[in-house]
């Protein structure tokens, strides 16, 4: 949804729109945030039953390279995001999961965990289509429509260009075989999480009501 206070009519929920051009926009931030939801998803919570702590924590730390620090990740405690993955995977994947974290950034032994960003750098896709379209809640009592709301969006036909870029920045220096076999893994992972988002899940705001699917 759209920040701007201001809007040619009440009754419509705007979609966001970029400030200067005025045109729909899907924010880099979106794009980060729904993909890592979408390879969190696909690949820990609909897997948690099947793999071992090992393999959870693995998986885990995998995705934290590629997006950067989990949110809530804070001194002394976990809350949101990285407590829930906590909780998931049980205790004794999360000790494995710190340790993986503490080996590959080796900070002091009582340090606190250095802050990261990811593998992954995002960018904003702007589309060249708008339009409004209607959805009318119905009463449960009478099966009457109560009243219409607008919804302003990028309609089915529109098009827009995805772009990310992959920056293995911790693996600098490293062995270039070992970088290879890194990125040919990471590639895989985001390939497979693109394909879940875009075809599956969708990247809207009402994904859930079957909007955003590419």
């Amino acid at each position: 949804k759209d920040d701007d206070p201001f809007y040619v009519a009440e009754s419509v929920n705007p979609v966001r729109k970029d400030k200067v051009f005025k045109v729909p926009i899907m924010s880099a931030a979106s794009w980060k945030g729904l993909l890592r939801w979408t390879v969190m998803h696909t690949c820990l919570v609909e897997k948690k039953d099947s793999i071992s702590p090992e393999q959870f924590a693995q998986e885990r730390f995998a995705q934290t390279l590629l997006f950067g620090d989990e949110k809530g990740e804070e001194p002394g405690g976990t809350k949101d995001f990285a407590a829930y993955l906590d909780e998931l995977g049980g205790e004794d994947a999360r000790k494995l999961y710190v340790q993986k974290l503490r080996e590959h950034f080796r900070p002091d032994e009582k340090g606190e965990m250095p802050h990261h960003s990811g593998r992954l750098m995002f960018y904003p896709t702007f589309f060249d289509l708008i339009d409004v379209e209607v959805i009318n809640p119905h009463s449960r009592k009478t099966k009457a429509g109560t009243h219409p709301i607008y919804l302003e969006c990028v309609p089915q036909g529109a098009k827009g260009t995805s772009s990310l870029l992959y920056v293995p920045f911790d693996l600098i220096g490293q062995d270039e075989t070992k970088i290879r076999e890194q990125a040919l893994a990471d590639l895989h992972l985001v390939a497979e999480g693109l394909k879940e988002m875009f075809l599956t899940y969708g990247f809207s705001a009402k994904r859930t009501s079957g909007y955003g699917v590419a």
